[in-house]
């Protein structure tokens, strides 16, 4: 929708976890170094690197990372032509004015990082001072401040999910709310089959959307699954999110924040999705980046 090619070839939209998912030049330009020097095009001409094997670019591309720290690594960049600035700078501009939106993040974004590669949390220390510089401490008190009851390993993950999907994904619903209708959600459902401490994580909300557990043996399961389908497709063929599953879904309100909380007992909620973020995130600027450091 940001990139000026796009123009007119999108009537309204829905974001499963926004925010701006992009390099800088300075980035994309780092990593294709570091991609070229892992391949061995023939002469070692740059200008035939369509000759170089499918698995040998595989093979570069993995050696740069695999599996979950290849995250966020490869992804549209912010060239000047193609897509001239940020997302969410262009949606503030009115580049979308008059597209629907439906956006939305799940309650515990970055679990799924940390359950996937443990030393994901070793990097919440280095991404909040490259946010935050010298207020980095008092970026981490306030957290602890905010959820008294949590560990320091549940705000910094809450810091990881917050940097990622809840603060960014509040910030291009704040950019799309000057210039078109918005509706903002909260997945915080079960996930089936496993352990209570997974649910909420990265994607949960997916499934349900797919219809998953339309047929579930828990009425509330197969209820918000149906309850999300509904809202879904009405609002894609209405431009109104909405089901008889679920409360009346209000527009979101960039003051209070209006949240569709998606659980089994489905709720809205002002400032609900991420309470940090009028007081740490809001006028904060920052590009995300990868967590894992390159090799």
């Amino acid at each position: 929708m940001a990139t000026p090619a796009a123009k007119g070839l999108f009537h309204r939209a829905i974001a499963h976890g926004g925010g701006d998912h992009v390099a800088t030049p300075a980035a994309t330009t780092s990593l294709a170094r570091r991609l070229t020097d892992l391949l061995d095009p023939p002469g070692g001409d740059l200008t035939r690197l369509r000759e170089v094997p499918a698995k040998d670019v595989l093979a570069a591309q993995l050696a740069l990372a695999d599996g979950i720290r290849a995250t966020w690594i490869w992804r549209p960049t912010v060239d000047g032509g193609l897509l001239p600035q940020r997302p969410t700078r262009a949606l503030a501009a009115g580049h979308t004015a008059g597209i629907p939106l439906v956006i939305g993040s799940t309650g515990n974004e970055a679990g799924l990082y940390h359950l996937m590669d443990p030393t994901a949390a070793d990097h919440t220390a280095t991404i909040r001072h490259e946010i935050f510089g010298t207020g980095a401490d008092r970026a981490a008190a306030t957290y602890a401040a905010m959820h008294p009851d949590s560990t320091r390993e549940e705000t910094d993950r809450m810091f990881m999910s917050d940097e990622r999907y809840h603060a960014s994904t509040l910030r291009l619903a704040d950019a799309q709310a000057r210039h078109a209708p918005v509706w903002h959600y909260l997945f915080a459902g079960p996930f089936p089959g496993l352990p209570k401490e997974f649910w909420m994580f990265h994607a949960s909300d997916i499934p349900y959307a797919w219809g998953l557990y339309e047929e579930s043996a828990e009425p509330a399961v197969a209820g918000l699954c149906h309850g999300i389908q509904d809202a879904w497709t009405a609002f894609r063929r209405h431009a109104v999110p909405q089901s008889d599953r679920l409360p009346a879904w209000p527009e979101y309100d960039p003051v209070s924040h209006t949240t569709m909380i998606l659980d089994t007992a489905p709720h809205i909620a002002l400032d609900g999705a991420c309470p940090q973020y009028q007081v740490l995130w809001a006028d904060r600027d920052w590009a995300p980046g990868t967590w894992w450091p390159l090799p």
